[in-house]
């Protein structure tokens, strides 16, 4: 706020917390949750503005104009992350001088916003993911996937241990992230070597993962996309190959083994996220059924629409496919991605 505030021509900022006095000339922001600034309630009322309470995470209330002791601007969130939402909103209007006598009531329609870098070739840099999560956090996004599939350490190598300066670099993209109130999601994709069946394998999935969690990480993500439909081991064959889709049984036998053993053992982790093998098309499969009947129902599905980069994307579409899964679905639109070539073009 101070940033917004200074970059408008404020030239001189002063802090006064809540209850004490307001001076008396200058404009007067108010920031804050109603529960957690005694000041948020009366100066709502000063300003004929209605309470954020009871919109859903992330809302918020800005307001703006006169008032009996002279101008004040209002930014009332649910919670913090609403609090800096309206910031954002805030920066927006000043751009555009629109900051004169408003009252904007705002909140998320959808609860995951963000991006995967998810694509072959080159991977973006530390500092382009910097700057991507400034731009996310200050347009209202709330999540960026890393599953860059030029990091060897994501799918290829999946099991090595970061060395210490990549780590250390990972860290900071966490720490960038939380100040735009952004989630970075780690995902590794392990389906071009792992042995489902092993302890040890699961093993390695965990030590990694506690590399990340080490570093600030609190959602993680196991992808199965673009692998083939065979086993890497005996082992496997022989534990799940009388299932209707062994392929499907395996997974969701790791998965459930890795919420068990890591999600489950770590407070504040949030939900598993993963991407099946078949993670296009609306058509039910003994795949989807297998899933439905044995994958953990707290883990969330990534599913990319009516084909890998589908034309449309209806909510018909995605509510059919949640129920083949019996999971929720997230939208992963394919699209755009450097690794494709496009037969379709937009212009705006």
């Amino acid at each position: 706020l101070t940033g917004v505030l200074r970059a408008a021509g404020a030239a001189t900022i002063s802090r006064v917390s809540a209850g004490s006095r307001v001076p008396a000339r200058g404009l007067a922001v108010y920031l804050g949750t109603p529960a957690g600034n005694s000041a948020i309630p009366a100066a709502l009322a000063a300003l004929s503005a209605p309470s954020p309470a009871g919109l859903p995470a992330g809302g918020y209330v800005l307001a703006a104009g006169r008032t009996g002791t002279g101008t004040a601007v209002m930014l009332a969130g649910t919670d913090g992350t609403g609090t800096y939402y309206a910031v954002q909103t805030l920066r927006q209007l000043i751009t555009h001088r629109s900051v004169h006598s408003v009252l904007v009531r705002d909140w998320p329609s959808i609860l995951v916003r963000g991006v995967i870098e998810g694509f072959y070739g080159p991977s973006w840099s530390d500092a382009e993911i910097a700057s991507q999560l400034r731009f996310y956090g200050a347009n209202k996004l709330n999540t960026f996937v890393y599953s860059a599939k030029d990091d060897p350490y994501l799918r290829a190598d999946w099991a090595d241990l970061y060395p210490a300066a990549q780590l250390s670099a990972l860290s900071q993209l966490v720490t960038t992230a939380q100040a735009a109130q952004v989630n970075l999601v780690y995902a590794l994709s392990p389906g071009l070597s792992i042995c489902y069946s092993d302890p040890a394998s699961l093993q390695e999935l965990e030590a990694k993962d506690q590399q990340l969690w080490d570093a600030g990480v609190r959602q993680f993500a196991l992808f199965f996309d673009d692998i083939g439909t065979g086993f890497n081991c005996a082992a496997d064959t022989a534990q799940f190959g009388s299932s209707p889709d062994p392929l499907a049984a395996a997974q969701a036998y790791l998965l459930n083994q890795f919420v068990t053993g890591f999600i489950d053992t770590h407070p504040g982790a949030q939900e598993l996220i993963t991407v099946p093998t078949d993670y296009a098309g609306d058509a039910d499969s003994a795949y989807r059924q297998v899933w439905k009947a044995s994958l953990n129902p707290d883990v969330l599905v990534y599913w990319t629409g009516v084909g890998v980069i589908p034309q449309t994307i209806t909510a018909a579409q995605a509510q059919a496919t949640a129920a083949e899964f019996g999971h929720q679905i997230v939208v992963w639109d394919n699209y755009p991605v450097n690794d494709y070539q496009p037969t379709r073009l937009f212009l705006g």
